[in-house]
Order: C-alpha cells, then sequence, then structure tokens
C-alpha cells in the first residue's frame, strides 16, 4: 500500500449556515470547522483538501419546486437562485486549484435531485457537467443530446442517478451523483466500480488495484470501507437498529423508544393542534395524547439530534384557522422540526375539503413568522382520482 494510502479519509471544513446540520456535524465530527456562508470562502486562503464533496440546494431544480433554474449574477444573471450557490462551490474549487498548482482538490462530488436532469429543459444539467470538466483545466464541452440519461461516463466527468434505500434509510430515494476529475479521467472509477450491490461497499478488483497502485490518487485504501468504521464506532454488530416500538414494560408506562446511537428520521402524523380534533381527523389518536407526543418527540430529539418532521393536512374550515397556525407554531416552538403542510384531497365519503391556495399559503407564512420551518407539499394525481385517499374508492366503486 502507497505511503498515502496508509491515512483514512477525514472531513476538514465544511461551509453551513442554518443551525440544524452545524448541530449534527458538531456532534458527529467535532474537529470538522465550520467556515459560514459559501458565498464569503475563498478558496486559496483555506487548507486545501483532496476531495470537496457538495450538493447545492435542490429547491430551484426539484419537480416539487418553483424551477427557477440555476442562476448567479457573477455570470450575468439577473438574481442568484439558491440552486445557483452551485457556482460558488466552482468558484471556491478554481480558486483552490490555483493556489495549489492544480494539486487540489484532485476529486470533486455534487448530488441533488434527479429534477436536476430536466430543469431549464435540461440546459442547467448540461452547465452541471462542463462546469466539473472544465476543473481539470480542458477545453472540451459535454452537449446534450435529448434528454439525460441515467449515467455516462467522460473520463473526467462521470454521473449516475442512485437509490439511497441501499445506503441505510427505508425509503426509495434517487439521488444525482457527478463526479470531477481535476487530474485525470478517473470519475467513472469513483462513481461506478463496486463489488457488490446493497450493503457490499468494497470496490472491484481493477478499481481495488488502480488505489492500491497510486493510479487514483486522494483516494485512500479503505475508502470504501466508510460504513464498516460507522458501525464499529458506534458499538453495533452489523446491524443499525433505530426505533423500537413502544410497548409496555414492568411496572407500567411504555419502553423506550430510542434503542441505539443511530437512529432513523421521525415523521410524526400531527393533523391538529388539539386532542379533540386530531381524534375526529384520525381515531389512532385516541391511544396518545398530543401533550405526550411532544414529549416522545423531545426525548427523540435530545437522544439522537435528529430533526423531527411532523406532517398536517390542511382540511378547510377543521384544521386550518389562523388560530391553527398560532397553536402549531406554539407546540413545536422549542422543537428542531420541520412541518410538511399537505392541503387536504377531496374523499368521497368524507365532508373533509383541501382550502384554497391562498389559505394554505397564509397558513404557511404565519409559521414562518413564528420560525418554524414548513414546505407546502405538492399536489399530485388529484385530476385522476389517483391521489392520497382517492384511488382507493375509485376501484372499490368499479
Amino acid at each position: 500500500i502507497p505511503p498515502w494510502a496508509a491515512q483514512s479519509a477525514r472531513a476538514v471544513w465544511a461551509s453551513e449556515v442554518e443551525p440544524y446540520p452545524i448541530a449534527v456535524t458538531r456532534t458527529h465530527l467535532p474537529d470538522l470547522v465550520h467556515l459560514g456562508s459559501v458565498t464569503e470562502i475563498d478558496g486559496g486562503k483555506i487548507p486545501p483538501v483532496d476531495i470537496i464533496t457538495f450538493g447545492s440546494p435542490c429547491q430551484d431544480l426539484s419537480t416539487a419546486g418553483k424551477r427557477a433554474g440555476m442562476k448567479n449574477t457573477s455570470r450575468g444573471d439577473d438574481e442568484t437562485t439558491r440552486s445557483g450557490l452551485f457556482f460558488e462551490a466552482i468558484r471556491i474549487a478554481r480558486e483552490m486549484l490555483v493556489a495549489t498548482g492544480g494539486k487540489y482538490p484532485r476529486f470533486m462530488i455534487w448530488e441533488n435531485v434527479p429534477g436536476a436532469l430536466s430543469s431549464n429543459n435540461s440546459a442547467d444539467y448540461e452547465v452541471v457537467l462542463n462546469e466539473l470538466l472544465q476543473l481539470s483545466g480542458t477545453n472540451d464541452a459535454i452537449r446534450q443530446h435529448g434528454r439525460w440519461g441515467g449515467y455516462a461516463d467522460y473520463g473526467a466527468v462521470a454521473y449516475r442517478v442512485v437509490n439511497a434505500q441501499y445506503w441505510g434509510i427505508p425509503q426509495r430515494r434517487r439521488r444525482i451523483y457527478a463526479v470531477a476529475d481535476t487530474g485525470g479521467e478517473s470519475a467513472g472509477l469513483v462513481a461506478f466500480e463496486r463489488k457488490g450491490a446493497a450493503w457490499n461497499f468494497e470496490p472491484g478488483r481493477e478499481t481495488q488495484r488502480a488505489i492500491e497502485q497510486g493510479r487514483v490518487a486522494g483516494l485512500p485504501y479503505n475508502c470504501y470501507q466508510w460504513h464498516d468504521r460507522l458501525v464499529a464506532k458506534s458499538g453495533t454488530e452489523g446491524f443499525c437498529k433505530t426505533l423500537k416500538e413502544r410497548a409496555g414494560k414492568p411496572g407500567g408506562g411504555k419502553g423506550q423508544l430510542v434503542t441505539d446511537n443511530l437512529s432513523a428520521t421521525l415523521a410524526i402524523s400531527l393533523h391538529a393542534t388539539n386532542d379533540e380534533t386530531r381524534r375526529q381527523i384520525m381515531p389512532v389518536a385516541l391511544s396518545y395524547s398530543i401533550e405526550e407526543i411532544i414529549d416522545a418527540c423531545a426525548y427523540f430529539f435530545d437522544k439522537t439530534k435528529r430533526r423531527l418532521t411532523f406532517e398536517y393536512s390542511l382540511i378547510a374550515g377543521v384544521n386550518d384557522s389562523d388560530k391553527n397556525a398560532e397553536e402549531l407554531s406554539k407546540l413545536l416552538r422549542n422543537l428542531n422540526c420541520h412541518v410538511n403542510l399537505i392541503p387536504v384531497n377531496p374523499v368521497t365519503e368524507t365532508a373533509f375539503k383541501s382550502p384554497s391556495k391562498e389559505a394554505a399559503l397564509s397558513f404557511k407564512n404565519k409559521l414562518e413568522k413564528n420560525h418554524i420551518n414548513v414546505t407546502i407539499r405538492r399536489e399530485m394525481g388529484r385530476d385522476i382520482d389517483g391521489a392520497c385517499g382517492q384511488l382507493r374508492r375509485r376501484i372499490k366503486n368499479l
């Protein structure tokens, strides 16, 4: 094994402004230095690194967002969109390459949602690939020909769409990973080569040989074994137990919700701000009061430091008033959480109606005014009676 491979990869610095991600990294990566806003970092004045990983905000690329695209005033655009912060990371990489004579960073890894492939009629993703490609010093260009596929290897740049379901979360979640090799054409080795399928992170033979021979400089010999190191550090034996059903225990009461240091993200179906309304909406609410739920959530965050998610279905005239918004803000004000507002879909066997777009936006604005993170979920399938709660009834009536 070459000398450079004797050291395991370690995180050196990060750019973040939101309190929750900063708290998470300080818990799990205590030696990490936080540099603040990405717009204020000079890549030539910070410690050089082998790999820069980044994921520019996805709100303006996602099909669930405004699709405002990737814009930055530094490129002559009339505004800088959130997704346009991608160009700040590219600027930092260029400044570092200049300061180190082209040695650092060796690799750039960009992550985002699949919506980036079609943003701005697919033109935004062409910009992403070419900005990454040009970090290698080439004047070549990658051109779009129709729709972008799920993967491609251009030598110095490669990308693939992967399913994060196989990386430790229970739900299907597709993400794009684009890799740039600023000093060669090894991007495909990073993006594609792996020995096996789910949970087997060892590289294939050719990739492992290339790493050990130093042909992929910057990758330590055990770079594919991050999951094994994480499990070893946590004290678990091969499996990461996360949540445990709240069953009874000797002496009465409920058992622990959290069983190990590693834990899943917790989403709670709340849907109301008082027990009476919640029991009318969802009979299962007879089991636990809202006060008990909030106490359990506070305990969960205290033990895991993972942000909570609250699902709140907006029902016209039932739970969408200004008073409800204030009550919800008061309930959640001491929790690190995010609220998903879901306008209810009309279903024939209930009297529940969806609020107007104006009412939903007003509810959202009141939560934001009270410093609650909130998103209005995009409605899909309602026009064909295929949305949540509708399809079952339609099939039943056939």
